[in-house]
């Protein structure tokens, strides 16, 4: 998975549709909890083999997307 601000790229076994309502859970040594952060599928590609998706964040918690900033800023982040 590779986040960012605005969004995350992630290969899938399962097929997604363009604009399905997703959440994404990161979790990292700093992170008590796994950070969840919601949004929706922007695109999709399909191979035979992989699905890979890339969902568009919705920010609306401040909380949240401090969280983000914090762990995005310590490059420390698995997923």
């Amino acid at each position: 998975m590779a986040p960012g601000w605005s969004g995350a790229g992630q290969s899938l076994g399962a097929v997604l549709e363009p604009e399905a309502a997703v959440t994404i859970e990161l979790t990292a040594p700093t992170l008590w909890d796994p950070l969840p952060l919601r949004g929706r599928v922007a695109w999709v590609r399909r191979a035979s083999w992989r699905t890979r998706v890339g969902v568009r964040f919705d920010h609306h918690d401040a909380a949240t997307l401090f969280a983000l900033y914090e762990l995005l800023g310590s490059f420390a982040f698995e997923v």
